[in-house]
């Protein structure tokens, strides 16, 4: 039983899908203010991030 609770478990939906399909809304936010002949700046900065940490976090769970 301590065996158990000393293993580190996985959370199966925490696999960065969330953060992939915000940096693609996001991203699609921004193209549509680049379009629009506006620019968010928290649209520039965060699609990128949530784009990257969500493949990232993909990456972590398929290699343990």
């Amino acid at each position: 039983m301590e065996a158990e609770s000393l293993e580190k478990k996985k959370d199966p939906t925490d696999d960065g899908t969330l953060y992939l399909a915000a940096g693609g809304g996001l991203t699609a936010v921004a193209v549509a203010g680049v379009a629009a002949s506006a620019v968010c700046p928290v649209c520039i900065v965060g699609a990128p991030l949530l784009v990257g940490y969500g493949l990232y976090r993909k990456y972590k769970c398929r290699n343990p």
